[in-house]
């Protein structure tokens, strides 16, 4: 007596096409900052980078020169301040720079902008700070 042999066989796989093959570069970029995990540190630039560009459209020039963004941290972007004048015109014009910024990054949080009292970042080599 001889049991029948049940032979399995694997679906043949269709190919991909070739369009599905090749995955284009954006979605290569996203996937590998995705998997080492530098999405954030990457949006973070991104959000200090263009707080820079709109600083002289919300502040007057000769307040541009006592500003500079330092840094987007938990959800707060940071901007130095020559002295507590700045510091008082940031705090002002705060809503303005965060709805221009929360219309070009859409899906971060940001918080809060944060006036920080920071007369070093105005220095020169020589560590003489300008005035």
């Amino acid at each position: 007596m001889s049991f029948g042999r049940v032979e399995y066989h694997k679906p043949k796989r269709k190919k991909p096409s070739l369009h599905a093959r090749f995955a284009g570069m954006g979605d290569l970029m996203s996937g590998a900052m995705r998997r080492h995990g530098i999405e954030r540190q990457i949006t973070a630039a991104m959000i200090v980078e263009k707080a820079k560009e709109y600083l002289p459209q919300v502040f007057e020039p000769a307040a541009c020169l006592d500003l500079v963004v330092i840094s987007y941290q938990n959800e707060r972007l940071s901007i130095g301040c020559r002295h507590s004048e700045a510091m008082y015109l940031v705090t002002a014009k705060r809503d303005a720079l965060k709805e221009l910024l929360e219309q070009d990054f859409p899906a971060t949080m940001i918080r809060d902008i944060t006036p920080v009292y920071r007369p070093e970042l105005f220095c020169d080599e020589h560590g003489i700070i300008f005035t």
